[in-house]
């Protein structure tokens, strides 16, 4: 799920992106800031600009299945949009895209994981103080099971989206009420629904 802002051409020629375009500041590098560019026009000449104008700060920008970036603060530049980011530290030059490769960008907005409190209503759970230390360590079982599962995460370069935070819900629905459902690869359909394509760099057997 998310916004798509178009459909553009990756360019590796780094600095103010052509019409049509979207580039890179500088060359990546993991674990180090850049800046994605993006034109206002998409490769077919299309004008964009009021979409793209929709993404904020926090927001996750993916470029393709093995690079996605988590922005800045936006800054319209007329022609294109700058995006501040910093590469991942799992980051590898082969997750460029190649020049003038058709790319699509999707952005999303991160969303917070589950509370306490949402689990508790999930289990039907009332005397939730009696049940705090318990439900808080479930929870963070659950959303680390998630980030296992999504592979390659990088705390304050990573964040969850909608279906990643609903997973850690779902996932700690599994790990209170069938722990078997959760060791291992999980089987569960509506879990495997919601983290399918979040996996980064395996795509999910």
């Amino acid at each position: 799920m998310g916004t798509t802002l178009g459909a553009f051409n990756w360019s590796t020629t780094r600095g103010v992106p052509a019409s049509g375009q979207v580039t890179l500041a500088s060359d990546p590098l993991a674990a180090v800031a850049n800046t994605l560019r993006v034109s206002i026009t998409d490769a077919d000449g299309n004008d964009r600009d009021a979409v793209i104008d929709t993404v904020a700060t926090g927001d996750q920008i993916r470029i393709s299945d093995a690079f996605a970036v988590i922005v800045g603060l936006p800054v319209d530049n007329v022609t294109y949009w700058s995006f501040p980011f910093t590469a991942s530290t799992a980051f590898v030059s082969s997750d460029e895209p190649d020049d003038a490769e058709a790319v699509t960008l999707i952005s999303s907005v991160t969303a917070a994981w589950p509370t306490v409190t949402e689990l508790a209503q999930v289990l039907n759970v009332d005397n939730v103080t009696d049940w705090q230390t318990t439900l808080d360590r479930v929870l963070a079982a659950a959303i680390r099971k998630v980030k296992q599962d999504r592979r390659l995460w990088v705390e304050g370069v990573d964040g969850p989206d909608e279906n990643l935070a609903q997973a850690a819900l779902r996932m700690a629905e599994l790990i209170s009420e069938r722990p078997e459902a959760a060791v291992g690869r999980v089987t569960d359909p509506a879990y495997r629904a919601l983290i399918s394509g979040h996996r980064k760099a395996f795509g999910i057997g």
